[in-house]
């Protein structure tokens, strides 16, 4: 006998649960580097935490936000505290923050930064390197991935080529 369908926000609402009653996502402590940081509006902080591997998003709420005792910044290594909860309109899980410890620089900006200081020593950032952007290019690109075919679109005659 088939299961009768159920709607998408009960699916959501069913993991929400799930993941509130568990007794290690109830309680996580999670360490990673800060990346598309994002103070919002309303006081909230949206951030995500990563690794060489993987990617967390983490909210940390408007009234938690004065317990950090400094300023957060992309690249910063964190250690955080909270539980996994999943945002019921969206149907995106992600880490509720409650706890914040700094734990440095994050080995990904540290490595990001020696890049862009070896690429500037050789003078790619040099602006007499550039060449300017024509006002309307006649040949436009997207390269989605190495293994893929691009497509070019002749915008003097509107054709794939």
């Amino acid at each position: 006998m088939a299961i009768k369908p159920i709607k998408v926000s009960q699916l959501n609402g069913y993991i929400d649960r799930i993941l509130k009653n568990d007794p290690l996502l109830g309680s996580v402590t999670v360490t990673g580097e800060v990346s598309n940081l994002k103070y919002h509006s309303s006081g909230h902080v949206y951030f995500s935490l990563k690794d060489e591997h993987s990617t967390l998003r983490c909210f940390l709420a408007a009234s938690m936000v004065p317990r950090v005792r400094y300023e957060l910044t992309d690249g910063m290594e964190l250690i955080v505290s909270g539980s996994v909860t999943v945002y019921r309109a969206g149907g995106i899980y992600s880490l509720q923050v409650t706890g914040v410890e700094v734990a440095g620089q994050g080995e990904l900006a540290a490595a990001f930064e020696a890049l862009k200081r070896k690429l500037q020593a050789e003078g790619l950032f040099d602006a007499s390197q550039k060449k300017p952007i024509p006002a309307f290019p006649r040949c436009v690109a997207v390269v989605t991935s190495e293994d893929r075919k691009s497509t070019r679109l002749n915008s003097s005659h509107g054709r794939r080529s």
